[in-house]
């Protein structure tokens, strides 16, 4: 039983270095993304997906695709916004489907993006952010 206890206690420590050396790798990427160039990318679409979920909730939030252009080539990526009431993200999708943004873009790997500011007022979630429990939509 003890070796189960310390089993566990050493998972849980793992566990809890690598969410850290994540956390910092992306804060370390998003203050380097301050330098990257910048385009306009449209939004394509939308859907509502789980983006966190364990024993005792989940979260659903509004995740949408997005397209930009660079030097000819297309990128894309996917980004969920903080909206937590259903009736709000309902007339967001409407709302945003088609818009434009800035994303910020490394010039060295075009594909690799990200948004620096606030859509519609709510909170960005993307795969690159300083966070220990994303909010990012999942691949």
């Amino acid at each position: 039983m003890d070796f189960v206890i310390a089993a566990c206690g050493v998972g849980f420590v793992i566990y809890l270095i690598y969410r850290v050396v994540i956390y910092f790798r992306n804060e370390r990427e998003v203050k380097k993304s301050e330098n990257w160039l910048t385009t306009q990318a449209t939004i394509q679409g939308c859907d509502m997906q789980t983006v966190y979920h364990d024993r005792y909730t989940s979260i659903t939030l509004p995740c949408f695709n997005f397209s930009y252009v660079v030097n000819g080539e297309y990128c894309s990526g996917e980004f969920s916004l903080d909206v937590r009431d259903s009736g709000a993200a309902t007339s967001l999708v409407r709302e945003l489907v088609d818009k434009s943004f800035e994303v910020r873009y490394d010039p060295a790997k075009p594909d690799c993006w990200y948004i620096a500011d606030e859509i519609a007022g709510y909170e960005v979630h993307q795969a690159l952010e300083p966070a220990m429990i994303s909010l990012s939509p999942k691949d």
